[in-house]
């Protein structure tokens, strides 16, 4: 049993991260989904869903789960990967950040079973992370910053190649989750 189709929805034009030149989204977001907050899907159309680095930048997360909810077929699981601690990203659209706890809330709040959660990261990988954030700041801000930015860069990779058999330290300090819900039968 493997994957039939795939389909992916997004903002037609506001993704900064991506190039949609080379090919836009299968589905862009209707005019008024920033009023309703309803996916264009019907009731249980999917067998699954994902998203990944989406619900902190939804302005309620309740009516997002519920709506990945709605889309899947009973039985139908939903795939979720969301950052803890990380830098501040696609402003003034970054609004939250969940511990497993507000999540499992969050899952049951709209109906659905919390198959399985795990923590990414550590102490070593959030340091790097941040690091790494604050070099691509002091690179984007220009002059000197980025002078020292790209200067600090080659050193800071080779540290972070270093850093690799101590990845596994600090696994409470959590760089982001996973997790996989379930729509109940």
């Amino acid at each position: 049993m493997g994957i039939s189709r795939y389909e992916g929805i997004d903002f037609d034009r506001y993704s900064i991260n991506k190039d949609f030149t080379a090919g836009k989204p299968d589905f862009a977001f209707p005019s008024d989904y920033t009023r309703t907050w309803t996916l264009p899907f019907a009731d249980a159309s999917y067998d699954h869903a994902a998203a990944f680095e989406v619900l902190e930048h939804h302005p309620d997360p309740a009516r997002a789960l519920a709506e990945l909810a709605r889309v899947v077929r009973p039985g139908g699981q939903v795939y979720l990967s969301w950052p803890f601690i990380f830098p501040l990203h696609e402003e003034p659209h970054d609004f939250f950040r969940y511990t497993h706890h507000a999540m499992t809330r969050l899952a049951q709040g709209a109906g659905l079973e919390v198959v399985g959660q795990w923590r990414t990261g550590g102490t070593v990988a959030v340091v790097m992370t941040l690091v790494t954030g604050q070099l691509a700041i002091a690179n984007e801000r220009g002059g000197f910053r980025r002078l020292l930015a790209l200067a600090s860069y080659p050193p800071f990779l080779v540290l972070q190649h270093l850093m690799v058999p101590f990845a596994h330290l600090g696994s409470e300090t959590v760089l982001s989750y996973v997790a996989v819900l379930r729509r109940p039968r």
